[in-house]
């Protein structure tokens, strides 16, 4: 079975070695200063230890945006011109779980035949037992429907994997974090992309100045510096080829 149908078949593929492990570290580098800097900033937030909008937390997070290998996938298992919902990240605290531990989705959206979003997960360390793997319920992401407890324990695995590998997952599977049983933190990026019609949990192109931004037309389209809306009659009334909102987006 290829990847592809494997994927349609059970929601998820693992890619190994889609990052290197010097582009590990530097990214994990560049994660442990934010999650020190937010647990200052934000010490009572129900998802503490989540780093929103890595992007803008390090070069290595923001480059990642230009790895070609992204764009391939999306190309294949979402749609073309994809963009971020959402860039954070998924770490485990030594001995503990984090708020992905419950049974979700990151998705809400059901439409039969129809995937609105997909899920990235790289991991910067290897994705263990021991460590708290994220456990995923084969198949569910053809289903509208909740699964209870005894079903999700019942069917789900554990996905285990080596750091700088990437598992990528229809955003409508249902799965949940792991519990971390060791003495040190787990770490890993995550990114939902979604179709370019579609909105952006933060607006991107406000915070970043796209238009003078060293990073590939790409890393800028996942973005959305092609799909922004216009603010004034000046703005709609631009020609073609400096619209806001480029043509062709599916």
């Amino acid at each position: 079975m290829n990847e592809w149908k494997f994927f349609e078949e059970n929601g998820y593929i693992i890619s190994k070695q889609f990052e290197t492990p010097a582009v590990c570290a530097s990214l994990k580098n560049e994660l442990e200063a934010a999650i020190a800097e937010d647990s200052r900033k934000f010490s009572s937030v129900f998802d503490k230890g989540m780093v929103h909008n890595c992007f803008l937390r390090g070069d290595s997070m923001l480059k990642h945006l230009d790895k070609n290998e992204l764009r391939f996938y999306l190309d294949n298992l979402l749609c073309k011109n994809a963009i971020v919902y959402a860039y954070q990240s998924s770490s485990l605290p030594p001995n503990s779980d984090n708020y992905g531990a419950r049974i979700h989705v990151d998705c809400p959206r059901f439409i039969e035949g129809y995937r609105t979003n997909l899920g990235y997960i790289l991991a910067l360390d290897d994705f263990t037992t021991d460590n708290g793997g994220t456990f995923v319920l084969p198949g569910s992401h053809k289903s509208p429907t909740f699964p209870s407890d005894q079903e999700f324990d019942e069917r789900a695995i554990q996905l285990t994997c080596n750091k700088g590998d990437a598992i990528f997952f229809d955003a409508r599977l249902f799965h949940k974090a792991g519990f971390n049983h060791t003495n040190e933190w787990r770490h890993a990026i995550t990114i939902n992309f979604c179709r370019p019609f579609m909105r952006s949990r933060f607006d991107f192109p406000k915070m970043l100045d796209l238009q003078n931004t060293a990073m590939s037309s790409s890393a800028k389209k996942f973005l959305g510096n092609d799909v922004r809306m216009p603010t004034n009659l000046d703005d709609f009334y631009l020609p073609e080829n400096e619209r806001l909102y480029k043509a062709g987006q599916e």
